[in-house]
């Protein structure tokens, strides 16, 4: 599972190096990215399921989330700024997965989003952080329709679907 949270968090740092890069040639930047001050720290929304067959799973990757982010923090951050960790539950409800969602880019202003385990949830979640262009990587929800049927820019998939 470290490994997993290991993997997400570099998919994350890839996209903070990237940014820039695609901003510089030409082509718009997430808003989440493009508004972070360089001193604050990089807030990272976990969003999953604490119900049903998702509770050992969703338990296991935030801790290896939390693992990975006490790691990156004790080198000094992604380029000197810190990783600001905040966990919810969807309690495997499309319903509350899309709130919490909402609440994590609207109050919470997280600057990106990693999970959730159910696939159901991760499409209700995929509507509300695409309008709002935040990038969310997706470690353990499979199916095909974040990534091909509902494509978004803004999902980044690190297993493979459910086609595949």
């Amino acid at each position: 599972m470290k490994r997993l949270a290991n993997l997400a968090v570099f998919v994350f740092i890839f996209t903070m190096i990237l940014t820039p890069v695609m901003a510089q040639a030409g082509t718009p930047a997430p808003k989440a990215a493009v508004k972070a001050d360089a001193k604050d720290p990089i807030r990272l929304g976990a969003i999953w399921d604490y119900a049903g067959p998702c509770y050992m799973l969703s338990e296991s990757a935030v801790q290896g989330i939390k693992i990975a982010v006490d790691e990156i923090n004790a080198k000094g951050g992604i380029m000197g700024r810190k990783l600001d960790l905040i966990v919810r539950d969807t309690e495997m409800k499309v319903d509350v997965g899309a709130r919490e969602t909402k609440d994590l880019i609207l109050r919470e202003k997280v600057n990106f989003l990693v999970g959730p385990c159910s696939s159901g949830v991760a499409l209700a979640v995929q509507v509300v952080h695409a309008e709002s262009k935040v990038l969310r990587v997706t470690c353990m929800a499979n199916t095909e329709g974040q990534v091909v049927d509902k494509f978004t820019p803004y999902v980044t998939q690190v297993v493979p679907n459910t086609y595949m």
